[in-house]
């Protein structure tokens, strides 16, 4: 669902994350349906070391798969910025990702009882995060000038609690009533900053965000993104009691008698919701284009770069062409290709 700013808070979907965010803590993979043309973002192995820079875009919810729908502490038509997940890594006869549905929504799921039928006790389920970002420099000019969003699917542990403890500490450390507005797609939003860093844990090594800062944007995510920006909700997979056997056993396998009764028929049922219209569909944004010779001051021209006198004083990271703090340049990363997941980072992802 496109992002309203007269009808939607991304602010209130903040203040929510902040509740409950010490009361996860494993991370994994999961399972997203991206739309046709989408393309990705990933903290990779040889990004160690550099600091990067978002724009984390805002969306409305959609549908009741999103976990908040479930529980009350959300609605659709509300403003949001990530889709949080519970998943099972599936090791069968193929390998893959699968939603844990009891974790999610309390409805049997697949995996869990496919686990529990083969007397191996409770599937471990592990907490992954998605959301909607533009990679940015220092100024808030998208890197290799262009502005559509990627498709950022990561960790809790190693990205979404350091993200909220330090939106929180900071806004209390400025006087706020609430944690700092990163993901506001006004003038108010921030650039969120961070370094990417390796960790070992359980045996494996991995990438994991730190030193995070926010960082002045001086402008609003233009509205053209914005209406175009699809709910992730939309696009979560929920699986089948015959998706997730013929991973486990193959094609050829039978069902048992466990998995008989539900067998092709997915456990989670949506809820029953009022007619909407439909939304438009996800369409990627054009080309950047570079500004004119004239460029305008930066709160006319979203993308261009900071025109000639304009204040940099109130950014810790310093003017264009020096150094960032830690002596690294800005990431560079290339996108993924299209309807592509991000790439292996060289590390395994980590459970704790």
């Amino acid at each position: 669902m496109p992002y309203n700013p007269q009808t939607m808070n991304v602010n209130n979907a903040q203040a929510n994350a902040q509740a409950s965010k010490d009361s996860f803590g494993t991370s994994g993979p999961q399972i997203i349906d991206a739309p046709q043309g989408t393309k990705y973002f990933a903290m990779k192995k040889e990004m160690v070391g550099q600091d990067v820079y978002l724009n984390i875009i805002p969306w409305g919810i959609e549908t009741d798969k999103h976990m908040g729908v479930r529980n009350g502490t959300a609605q659709i038509g509300q403003g949001e910025f990530m889709v949080e997940m519970w998943t099972h890594r599936v090791e069968g006869v193929t390998q893959g990702t699968t939603l844990c549905l009891q974790r999610m929504y309390g409805n049997k799921c697949p995996y869990c009882e496919a686990v529990r039928n083969a007397g191996s006790g409770d599937a471990k389920a592990s907490h992954r995060l998605a959301l909607w970002v533009q990679q940015v420099d220092v100024h808030g000019n998208p890197i290799g000038g262009d502005p559509t969003p990627k498709l950022f699917i990561t960790s809790y542990a190693t990205f979404g609690k350091a993200l909220l403890d330090a939106a929180d500490v900071q806004g209390r450390r400025l006087g706020l009533n609430g944690p700092i507005p990163f993901a506001d797609p006004s003038a108010n939003g921030k650039i969120v900053a961070f370094r990417v860093d390796s960790k070992s844990g359980g045996g494996f090594n991995f990438t994991e965000a730190t030193n995070f800062a926010f960082l002045p944007r001086q402008y609003a995510i233009p509205q053209s993104i914005l209406d175009n920006i699809p709910g992730l909700d939309r696009f979560l997979h929920i699986p089948t009691d015959k998706e997730i056997h013929e991973a486990l056993y193959g094609s050829d396998a039978l069902p048992n008698q466990g998995e008989a009764a539900n067998y092709g028929t997915p456990a989670y049922q949506p809820q029953q919701q009022p007619a909407q219209q439909a939304q438009p569909q996800y369409q990627a944004q054009p080309q950047y284009q570079a500004p004119a010779q004239n460029t305008p001051a930066p709160n006319a021209n979203p993308y261009g770069a900071p025109a000639a006198g304009a204040p940099v004083a109130a950014n810790p990271y310093g003017s264009a062409g020096t150094q960032v703090p830690h002596g690294q340049p800005v990431s560079q990363a290339a996108a993924q290709p299209a309807n592509q997941a991000p790439a292996e980072t060289g590390y395994p992802e980590p459970t704790f």
